[in-house]
């Protein structure tokens, strides 16, 4: 409960952070302006980026060295120019985007697994490099304030207290840590997850690398600010350490704001505050946003290199970016709003403006300064949709991305802005195709993540505007100031068209109608499934007539998602099914609906034939098993040994009559095993419309097998049966079901999914033994993996690969869990 409430307030916690730091930040600027920051940036000397530069080479070599210790970790062998350019690229995503688990953790997912890597490898080296980063902190934060503990001002603690302690119980926990891995803890569990203890020479690793990295990162803002003898470098390293747990506490993206506050704070007793701002924005230049620029031409070539036989096919439409172009346009589309936006809140060049007010009107450039701030905003609101991939989206961008480009000119000469927003339309243009969604813009929800990225675009540009015009005395009279000079009226006035734009869209938003949470089918739901099922062949999707799973249909009503739910869990049973051109909307509804409803979407049991509709969602893919189908042509039945042995297909006139017999031995079967969700159960209505087929001990019935089909193909959906029967029996009923499907001429009989999954050294093991074991259509007569994927094999039958299509690797615990509830019935 704490957790969920914390989770909900995380945002207007950011926010609020956010909010205090510039407020502090405008008291530590009091005395300077705008102009003043520039002229320091102009006056910075080339040594000294030189020096920034190069700290900056060698941390990003350093920080290499997790991802090397990891390789160590989970035993796996890779070349160190791979393990360079996962780290580089993965540091520099969670640097700039923040939310590292699913930035640069889904960095990290994505290039190891197309090395060999599994799901499970790859969250061990996230969890190991997210405990090496934390080691380095408590280390050496725990050195700095045990010896050097007044790097905090007197004023701010009473007299005689001291900082001491606290370094020692940070030493203390590193001891810890270390105490740990020397007498060899094999496994310590935290909610759910195992976390392998590394050996003693990989914890002293683990704590070195992590060290070294944060002083060389605190090296590069110390090179940047100009000398001071009040200044030395370990009181620097200890400000630096205080504002990073600072920065990641506020959960915002590179810790913006709070970061640069903190440091402000507590220099600006022996540096210029205008100095210390200068030194953090060429940081964030040289560290954040140079090797960000270099990761996205990496992962760009790395793509054309994997890719390289797809882009012989298909390369006028960025064939091999698939992928990666939407989301880049997504970030893309927001920075060029946030540019406008900013742009809109400082005063212009006057020699800039002196040349334009000869040649246009300031009416134009005073309703191009408020549309150019309104472009921006809705290229913001858009991003959120670019996201989604919706088409309408697509094609405002590129109208509000013209418009910036004229506005940007027209409201003063902001060439460099136009020519930002001239790539980024470049860019978009031969896009068209990425973009393929129909939905409404205005319907699609904001998570509590792009909320707080606007509200921090918006109150970060209404500070600059306020800091860029202290002087100004605000008044009412200063909104009417139309003149060329009234560069404060503009600010102010583009301010207040950004906000009331806010709070129109906002209305809308909530005025629109929620969507309804999904119920479970009606007759006329089910009826209308059948027709689509009967078209589009798939026998999975007929556990749709159990009744027991809500559905949801496209809006054109031509295709259908069943699913469960379970907690914070949605999972959708098989594939989407229906006409094939509409079941990407159908997906991106149901995603979008869980989402709506706070919960997680997740696609389980899939085939292969869908995984870049569930990678343009988002959603990473891992087989968890195999489909095993028998193919009916050439099959050849056994005979029973035991004489006593006959199998019937029942037709549904004779089933009315035996029903009594199966309830007692379902009921007799639900005392040791009872399962749903993937399979269907004891409903009569349900078993009228299948095939059933009944195992015969001389007159006595026992077993019977619910059989799903579709056009040729059929499927075992359960068996139940009796405690005497052995797996000899198993095999002749099965063998006896396939040769009634082969002589009605079907081409495969499907025992249903083998489940496997590598689970070494986790906690996912015995969690997804207990659900594959429960999912699997004859898992109740078997007590592991080895033994059943045994009697399959019995039937030579042909494997077709499963999937699971879920979020982030460290939420799959979770997800496994809750779908082990949904197919145990808890």
């Amino acid at each position: 409960m704490a957790k969920d409430i914390f989770r909900r307030l995380s945002p207007f916690i950011a926010i609020l952070l956010f909010s205090a730091a510039l407020w502090i930040l405008h008291h530590e600027l009091v005395k300077y302006r705008l102009h003043d920051i520039m002229l320091e940036l102009k006056s910075i000397q080339f040594k000294r980026l030189l020096l920034a530069f190069l700290f900056t080479v060698g941390n990003y070599f350093v920080l290499s060295g997790f991802d090397a210790l990891a390789m160590s970790y989970v035993r796996r062998r890779l070349p160190y120019s791979k393990i360079a350019l996962a780290s580089f690229i993965a540091y520099s995503f969670s640097h700039n985007i923040g939310l590292s688990l699913l930035s640069g953790g889904s960095v990290r997912y994505y290039l190891y697994t197309s090395w060999g890597f599994s799901a499970v490898e790859v969250a061990n080296v996230i969890a190991f490099c997210g405990v090496t980063f934390v080691l380095g902190l408590i280390f050496l934060g725990g050195m700095v304030v045990t010896f050097e503990p007044h790097i905090i001002p007197a004023t701010l603690y009473p007299e005689f207290f001291t900082f001491r302690p606290f370094g020692v119980l940070l030493l203390l926990i590193t001891a810890a840590y270390m105490l740990l891995s020397v007498v060899k803890i094999k496994n310590l569990k935290i909610k759910g997850w195992e976390f392998r203890m590394p050996g003693p020479l990989l914890s002293f690793g683990q704590i070195a690398v992590s060290s070294l990295d944060w002083v060389m990162v605190a090296s590069i803002i110390y090179v940047l600010l100009p000398p001071s003898p009040e200044l030395y470098f370990v009181e620097f390293l200890g400000i630096f350490l205080i504002a990073n747990f600072a920065g990641l506490m506020s959960h915002i993206p590179g810790g913006l704001g709070v970061f640069e506050t903190v440091i402000i704070f507590f220099l600006s007793p022996v540096i210029p505050s205008a100095s210390v701002v200068t030194a953090l924005i060429l940081f964030r230049a040289i560290y954040y946003l140079l090797p960000f620029m270099f990761s996205l031409t990496l992962f760009g070539s790395f793509e054309l290199i994997r890719r390289r036989e797809s882009l012989k096919l298909v390369t006028a439409k960025f064939g091999a970016f698939e992928e990666l172009i939407p989301h880049f346009l997504t970030y893309a589309a927001f920075a060029c709003g946030a540019l406008l936006i900013f742009s809109g809140s400082i005063p212009p060049h006057s020699t800039k403006m002196e040349l334009l007010s000869n040649y246009i009107p300031a009416a134009v450039i005073e309703l191009s300064h408020i549309l150019a701030s309104v472009a921006g905003l809705c290229l913001i609101l858009l991003s959120r949709s670019l996201q989604r991939r919706l088409k309408k989206a697509y094609f405002a961008a590129i109208l509000f991305l013209a418009a910036g480009i004229i506005l940007s000119l027209l409201k003063g000469l902001d060439y460099p802005e136009a020519v930002f927003l001239s790539l980024t339309l470049l860019v978009f243009i031969p896009s068209r195709a990425l973009f393929y969604r129909k939905a409404s813009v205005l319907r699609e929800p904001f998570t509590s993540g792009w909320i707080t990225a606007i509200l921090i675009v918006l109150i970060g540009s209404m500070w600059l505007g306020f800091f860029s015009f202290e002087d100004t005395r605000f008044s009412p009279a200063l909104l009417l100031d139309f003149s060329y000079e009234a560069t404060a009226a503009r600010s102010f006035r583009s301010t207040l068209s950004i906000i009331l734009g806010v709070i129109i869209f906002s209305l809308i938003k909530i005025f629109l109608a929620a969507p309804k949470m999904p119920g479970l089918p009606d007759k006329k739901d089910l009826e209308l499934a059948d027709a689509i099922i009967t078209q589009n062949a798939s026998v999975l999707s007929r556990l749709v007539f159990s009744g027991d799973k809500p559905v949801i249909f496209n809006d054109r009503r031509t295709g259908f998602i069943m699913f469960g739910m379970s907690r914070r869990t949605w999972a959708a049973l098989g594939d989407p099914v229906g006409v094939k051109n509409e079941l990407s909307e159908l997906a991106w509804k149901f995603y979008e609906l869980a989402d709506i409803h706070g919960s997680t979407a997740v696609f389980y049991n899939v085939t292969g034939k869908h995984l870049n509709l569930y990678s343009d969602l988002g959603l990473t893919s891992i087989k968890i098993g195999e489909e095993a189908k028998i193919p009916l042509t050439g099959f050849s039945e056994i005979e029973a040994k035991n004489s006593g042995l006959t199998c019937e297909i029942i037709s549904p006139e004779k089933l009315i009559g035996i029903l009594p017999e199966l309830k007692k031995i379902t009921d007799e079967f639900a005392k040791r095993f009872e399962k749903g969700f993937s399979s269907g159960f004891f409903n009569e209505e349900y078993l009228r419309q299948n095939t059933i087929a009944v195992l015969y001990r001389g007159t006595e019935i026992a077993a019977y097998a619910n059989i799903l089909t579709a056009q040729k193909e059929a499927q075992i959906d359960f068996i139940r049966s009796t405690s005497k029967i052995s797996e000899h029996d198993l095999y002749f009923f099965i063998s006896e079901i396939a040769r009634h499907f082969k002589e009605k001429r079907f081409e495969n009989l499907s025992l249903g999914t083998i489940y496997s999954f590598d689970t070494d050294s986790t906690a996912l093991g015995p969690l997804w033994e207990k659900t594959s074991t429960a999912v699997y259509t004859l898992g109740e007569h078997f007590t592991d993996f080895k033994m059943l994927r045994a009697f399959a094999d019995k039937f030579s039958p042909a494997l077709s690969p499963r999937y699971l299509a879920y979020p982030g690797s460290f939420k799959l615990p979770a997800i496994l869990t809750d779908i082990a509830a949904l197919i145990m019935k808890q």
